[in-house]
């Protein structure tokens, strides 16, 4: 039973990030519906769950590349496409091209940032454990 409850601790913190990842596609749904209150409740949730996602994978040492990437794929959608398209609809649809624009830079900036972090994970000389730390600002800080 030890065994088996270790087996399936292990996949906590890729469940969390996953549940990050629902609330941020859900969000988009809610934004496109202009059901703003949701799409911005489900952002601050997302938020959330990728706080405990890290604590856990921390606490259990159970960070994996995977667990890294998935996290990366989590924050782009909950904190880089969910809020750009949550302002776009709620606001800068009205300056066409202009608020487009706008929004896509906002991705595209998320989007960046999170690619140049992961690839340190990559790139560094000395093996380390991507659950144990970041650099710079968070995600969803930004």
């Amino acid at each position: 039973m030890e065994k088996q409850s270790y087996y399936l601790s292990k996949y906590i913190p890729n469940f969390i990030t996953i549940l990050s990842l629902c609330c941020g596609l859900t969000s988009i749904r809610f934004s496109i519906n202009e059901n703003w209150k949701i799409a911005v409740y489900l952002i601050i949730l997302a938020a959330i769950f990728d706080f405990f996602d890290g604590w856990f994978a921390r606490k259990l040492k159970e960070g994996t590349y995977l667990g890294a990437e998935l996290d990366s794929l989590s924050d782009f959608i909950s904190f880089g496409v969910a809020p750009s398209l949550l302002i776009y609809y709620w606001s800068l649809s009205e300056l066409k091209s202009l608020g487009w624009s706008i929004s896509l830079f906002f991705a595209i900036c998320a989007a960046l940032r999170l690619a140049r972090f992961t690839a340190d994970i990559y790139l560094t000389s000395k093996p380390i454990d991507p659950s144990m730390y970041f650099v710079g600002v968070s995600s969803p800080a930004a």
